[in-house]
């Protein structure tokens, strides 16, 4: 589970958002295009979410 110990989730201005799995060193998952523009932030909810924004937008991710 890509909220699990032992991975790091990752914005970026390509516009994605990866999930890594730390111990192997490779990424898990790839949500390619997941925001119209570069994404600036990302946070992990304490109630499974993800959070991230873009320039103009901000998208909610339900991990569960």
């Amino acid at each position: 589970m890509p909220t699990d110990p032992g991975f790091m989730i990752s914005c970026s201005s390509d516009k994605s958002i990866k999930f890594w799995n730390i111990e192997e060193e490779k990424c898990y998952l790839s949500l390619d295009e997941a925001h119209d523009s570069p994404i600036y932030s990302l946070v992990k909810t304490d109630n499974g979410k993800i959070v991230s924004s873009s320039f103009s937008k901000i998208k909610v991710y339900d991990l569960d």
